[in-house]
């Protein structure tokens, strides 16, 4: 931060970092962004020009996003409510896979979802040090938390990133008791959902799925805490297996992975965890974070979904190739 107050922030990290933005214009353009994107000569010139690696696999844009499919959907009636943090990945690039499933998920347990419009949670400005760009998005973010936390509805969290942006980094940047109290009603959505099991209070009418699952850990969920929770969540649905690949970085580091510069050694950094998924007798690939899922496809070939999606299945009787991302 105090290197970016000094010098400034350069071009290429401007663009990275603006997240909400790029998700918003690729999703509204979502046919022609894609199919732009996928061109050789386009990538090349964003090699060129920000410095984006031209090999880089990149998600597709949906422009149906969670917030358009819910638009017109009944909400239930229900006594228990919660907020649910929806992030740039699992509104624009996974609606149907992550962003639905949350919902699925917890309205099948009888929760009504409130779905606020939030900014985006800055995790890649902060990341980058250019937090005092957007002060602005953080204090409007945790004004809109802290009336929900003063009402005792609880916050969750899908993208571990998010979590890690508002329970970790808010408190540090924004030092006042609001910010604390916000971060203390914040959780990870497979934390919230054990939590209802041990109490008896998660509906267990899981159809039976006959399937071996992969299971890779993202670096920030393990930093929030949360080790067990999903795999303890993906066990309950009878029939699913959980393969737990070893305890390492899939290397996309957020937007360092994305850069030219850091390409070979962000896929160097996640070669053991690629070798280890295609060796791997997983017929799915599972992990909890919209970037890990961009690595582990662009090492692997191999596409992956959230957690939430595969209890979503088990409770609607889908299939993987259901709602395929």
């Amino acid at each position: 931060a105090d290197v970016v107050r000094k010098k400034g922030e350069d071009f290429s990290n401007r663009v990275f970092t603006n997240t909400a933005k790029l998700c918003q214009q690729g999703s509204m353009f979502a046919p022609i962004a894609n199919f732009a994107t996928s061109l050789a000569p386009l990538r090349w010139g964003l090699q060129k020009a920000i410095g984006m690696e031209a090999a880089r696999y990149l998600p597709q844009f949906r422009n149906r996003t969670l917030r358009k499919i819910l638009k017109d959907r009944e909400q239930p009636h229900a006594a228990r409510e919660v907020v649910f943090f929806l992030g740039c990945f699992a509104n624009y690039n996974d609606p149907e896979g992550e962003g639905l499933a949350v919902i699925d998920v917890l309205e099948h347990n009888d929760i009504k979802v409130i779905l606020p419009e939030f900014r985006c949670c800055g995790i890649a400005r902060i990341s980058s040090g250019a937090q005092d760009k957007i002060l602005d998005d953080i204090t409007y973010n945790l004004s809109r938390l802290a009336a929900y936390t003063e009402r005792g509805i609880p916050i969750l969290f899908s993208e571990p990133s998010c979590a890690l942006a508002v329970k970790c980094e808010y408190p540090r940047i924004i030092a006042s008791e609001m910010a604390e109290k916000v971060a203390d009603n914040c959780s990870d959505i497979h934390q919230y959902l054990m939590d209802l099991h041990n109490q008896g209070e998660l509906k267990t009418d899981f159809n039976r799925i006959d399937m071996t699952v992969g299971y890779h850990a993202p670096c920030h969920l393990k930093t929030l805490g949360v080790t067990s929770e999903p795999v303890d969540l993906m066990q309950l649905i009878p029939g699913v297996e959980v393969e737990k690949y070893s305890d390492k970085c899939c290397g996309m580091g957020g937007t360092y992975g994305l850069k030219s510069q850091n390409y070979d050694l962000s896929m160097k950094i996640g070669q053991r965890l690629f070798d280890e998924i295609s060796s791997s007798a997983a017929e799915q690939i599972v992990t909890g974070c919209g970037a890990c899922s961009m690595q582990i496809h662009q090492g692997t070939m191999k596409e992956s979904i959230h957690p939430i999606k595969l209890l979503a299945m088990a409770y609607l009787k889908e299939t993987i190739t259901d709602k395929a991302i």
